[in-house]
């Protein structure tokens, strides 16, 4: 399957899926300025899963060791293709050794001679690649390519197969468990198979894990979801969550979510925070977010103070430092400014993450961001720089 953006933004889609020793090839074009309906291609191209592999002129497979290896949208794509496989309940896909070669091979001999097509340069079709690459299973299980030109990062050609639906359909193919992705330039090479010869043995990237929900400084009561993202380049095995660093639950499949009983927690400040792992046992953490539990009302002490002394870089506590925050979910403006000690004071402000602004005449403006907790003074001491 290609989908390609030459200029013009012309897109063209076609569809290769070799099932066992039979082929299923159609193909379409798509104009998206005249909006054409999809064509179907007659002639050879049809039968090129078997009849063209016979004229190949070489079983080459030669790849280096950069193209081998997973570049950074690379390494974007895989997550992206399972968390939209993980939405519509099917199985995560790894990367194979051997469909990596083969993708990689393909990107780069497209993006040398300059060309579009579910045929290589040696007359091959993606069958015969990928089992000259080595995949074991070339003979036995469904393998198919969907390829690109003309998209740069993963997540634009992702949405260019996505709103195909021939494309869309091999991306949620229920049995697919095997992938391999190769992209040179604006060249792309996704290899798909249903069964996994090996699992990466080098695999040393931890899975990308962020507490999406609720946000920082939140004000939360009763039963509350805690929600997580979580991508690997590989595939996420499980995620685990935590609430003042004490372990509450875990998910293997996402969406990961965990729905917190509040009422058992006491009023105030509570950490929430995330881990994922994948199958090479690589951690993913993310950041802590604070939230305020209130229930029953709002706790005893509802607000928290800021207090802090500014200096100078030469040395010297800073009278006249205006010191500026805005106060939390809202826009309202505090205002601050040292006194004759360097002193600055924020009283009886709502609990929540504050983002401070320093300036005085004839130094660089400078910010600090400071967490107010119910019942509590922070304090935030700065050094501010002269001109």
């Amino acid at each position: 399957m290609v989908a390609k953006t030459p200029p013009n933004t012309t897109v063209q889609i076609i569809l290769a899926i070799a099932v066992g020793i039979f082929v299923i090839y159609s193909a379409g074009l798509i104009n998206e300025k005249l909006n054409e309906k999809p064509f179907a291609e007659t002639g050879a191209a049809v039968m090129q899963g078997k009849l063209l592999e016979q004229a190949y002129t070489s079983n080459d497979c030669t790849v280096s060791s950069s193209d081998l290896s997973l570049s950074t949208e690379e390494q974007k794509l895989l997550p992206l293709i399972n968390e939209y496989r993980a939405q519509n309940s099917l199985a995560a896909v790894q990367i194979s050794p051997t469909l990596q070669k083969a993708a990689s091979w393909k990107a780069r001999d497209m993006h040398t001679n300059n060309y579009l097509s579910h045929t290589d340069s040696l007359g091959r079709g993606w069958y015969q690649i990928t089992a000259d690459c080595g995949y074991p299973y070339a003979t036995e299980v469904n393998v198919a390519e969907i390829a690109a030109s003309g998209y740069s990062t993963a997540s634009s050609v992702l949405s260019a197969w996505k709103a195909s639906p021939a494309h869309n359909a091999m991306l949620l193919w229920p049995g697919f468990r095997a992938a391999g992705i190769g992209q040179v330039g604006s060249y792309w090479s996704v290899m798909f198979a249903e069964k996994l010869d090996s699992a990466p043995t080098n695999d040393t990237i931890a899975p990308t894990v962020i507490i999406t929900s609720p946000i920082n400084g939140a004000d939360v009561s009763g039963n509350v979801d805690i929600s997580v993202s979580a991508i690997d380049n590989v595939a996420v095995t499980k995620v685990e969550f935590y609430v003042d660093d004490i372990l509450k639950s875990s998910d293997s499949a996402s969406p990961y979510i965990y729905t917190w009983d509040t009422t058992t927690a006491s009023n105030g400040n509570h950490t929430l925070s995330a881990l994922a792992y994948d199958a090479a046992t690589n951690v993913g953490i993310s950041s802590d977010v604070n939230v305020i539990v209130s229930n029953g009302g709002l706790p005893s002490t509802p607000y928290g103070n800021i207090t802090g002394t500014v200096t100078g870089s030469l040395g010297g506590v800073l009278s006249g430092v205006k010191v500026t925050t805005t106060l939390t979910g809202t826009k309202k403006t505090l205002s601050s400014t040292t006194n004759s000690a360097g002193v600055y004071k924020f009283t009886n402000i709502p609990p929540g993450t504050y983002i401070l602004k320093y300036q005085a005449k004839g130094f660089i403006a400078q910010s600090a961001t400071v967490f107010v907790t119910t019942g509590a003074t922070t304090v935030k001491n700065v050094v501010i720089t002269k001109r």
